[in-house]
């Protein structure tokens, strides 16, 4: 298939895990009134690949910038956010509360029918959705901005948009971090408030390759050194008046640069994006853990542990359950390398040497193809500046074990279950991501700096590279290896 692709690399995302969003894509069309011609989806080890057709990311990109230019067609698409995230998250929460044993084969069955009924439409609209605009924002804001600072170096233009582009708006962590000091602060017990923390929070852990949620025991733990820190009512001051600061700061480099109205707005658009992808995250995760807990149900009744269940499609699965049958051989092969393509909305895969022969056609599993770069760039998205070694991680498993405290943090993009490799991390640089992305929302709240979007960094940089990080200007510079 010849055509380019905008490839995105994480560690394994179990096929499992995947199916929600896997099946949802094909409603694109009826939801953005745009589908994509071809997709891929391959994993090999312990690494995932998968990739968009690039024109399409691009024809999306623009149409749903179209779509933002007006608030009234910003407030339609965000209501519908709102809308599906409510309903998806609502038959989740259903779902979690069940006693799954008490139903049979096919009543079981069933709740896989019924958790795609209710997120299909969040998935497939806003996955799409908030994934192309993380592409396509970046460059039509730099440029805009660039437009109207007529007399200004690339440097001056490129300092300005990274002042203006912090969004304002706080992340799940920090709004746990702000519950639990109200808590403490009012004069609640840790139980107390452990309860009330874990009832809004227990999801923040799960990821892509992590389906273990935080306990109530954990966010009491959590509670309890926060008991013993300082000055928690200054810290809450600073988390309280956080985004008024930043809108403040906007207003005037704005004044400052003379720059218009239309700046402003396209920066409220960019506030509205930080906070739906928190939305969108909490959709997908909570969602697919509900499908995680049909699937542990189903391990019990057939005997076959959760870990090599993982490895199928939630159809293939229902199939396990009926006929009370597993394919083994092809649990071997899929473990080696499994490979998926849909195109013009036929799907197919491949396993094992059929799927990396295949994969070959896709991705560049050459060595040594980046070995003479020295340096490359890309979006400084937390400033600063850091020497250390770097540590390439397919995943956060891989983070988790790898990364020690100041050591820089090589991935493809970060999610919930990379932060305490992140917080350990004295910089981070990602292949993918922009302004409202996970890794550069949080590094600036941890303070670290952070390049995000290189599209190279993990392909570039090996395992005990000294690096230096200029995140001020977005550059990466290989000092030895």
């Amino acid at each position: 298939m010849d055509m380019t692709w905008k490839i995105y690399t994480r560690g394994t995302i179990f096929p499992h895990s995947f199916s929600l969003s896997f099946k949802a894509h094909q409603l694109s069309e009826k939801l953005i009134g745009f589908n994509f011609l071809a997709f891929f989806y391959i994993n090999i080890e312990d690494k995932l690949w998968w990739a968009w057709k690039e024109d399409d990311v691009l024809f999306l990109g623009a149409s749903i910038l179209k779509r933002c230019e007006t608030k009234r067609g910003q407030e339609r698409d965000f209501k519908k956010f709102d809308e599906f995230c409510k309903r998806a998250l609502k038959a989740a929460d259903k779902v979690r509360r069940m006693d799954l044993g008490k139903f049979s084969d096919r009543e079981l069955l069933g709740l896989y029918d019924y958790i795609y009924k209710e997120s299909a439409n969040a998935h497939g609209l806003m996955n799409p959705y908030i994934d192309v605009i993380d592409v396509v924002f970046e460059d039509f804001l730099m440029e805009k901005i660039k437009t109207e600072l007529k007399a200004a170096t690339e440097a001056e233009a490129l300092n300005v948009y990274k002042e203006l582009t912090v969004p304002s708006c706080l992340t799940y962590l920090i709004r746990e971090e702000e519950d639990i000091i109200r808590g403490i602060i009012s004069g609640k017990s840790v139980g107390e408030i452990a309860k009330t923390i874990f009832k809004k929070y227990w999801w923040i852990s799960l990821g892509w390759e992590n389906m273990h949620p935080h306990s109530e025991q954990y966010f009491a733990k959590k509670i309890t050194k926060h008991f013993k820190l300082k000055n928690l009512a200054e810290r809450l001051g600073k988390i309280k008046s956080y985004g008024r600061e930043i809108k403040n700061k906007r207003k005037i480099i704005i004044k400052q640069y003379g720059l218009s109205k239309n700046i402003a707005y396209w920066l409220d658009v960019l506030d509205e994006l930080a906070y739906y992808h928190d939305v969108r995250k909490e959709m997908q995760m909570r969602t697919v853990y509900a499908s995680h807990q049909v699937l542990e149900e189903i391990s019990k009744r057939i005997g076959i542990p959760v870990k090599n269940l993982l490895w199928f499609w939630e159809d293939e699965v229902k199939e396990f359950l009926l006929n009370k049958s597993f394919d083994r051989e092809e649990l071997e092969n899929r473990k080696k390398a499994f490979f998926s393509v849909v195109y013009k909305g036929s799907t197919s895969w491949l396993s094992g040497e059929k799927a990396l022969s295949e994969s070959k056609k896709y991705i560049g599993l050459e060595n040594g193809k980046h070995d003479l770069v020295r340096e490359f760039r890309g979006f400084a998205a937390s400033k600063g500046m850091v020497r250390s070694k770097v540590k390439v991680c397919a995943g956060y498993v891989e983070a988790l074990k790898k990364v020690k405290k100041g050591e820089i943090l090589v991935c493809g993009m970060t999610t919930p279950d990379y932060v305490p490799a992140m917080r350990k991390a004295s910089a981070i640089i990602t292949d993918e991501g922009g302004i409202t992305c996970h890794a550069a929302i949080i590094s600036r709240e941890l303070g670290i700096p952070c390049v995000v979007g290189t599209k190279v960094a993990t392909q570039v940089l090996h395992d005990g590279d000294l690096v230096e990080v200029d995140a001020n200007v977005g550059i990466i510079r290989i000092l030895n290896n």
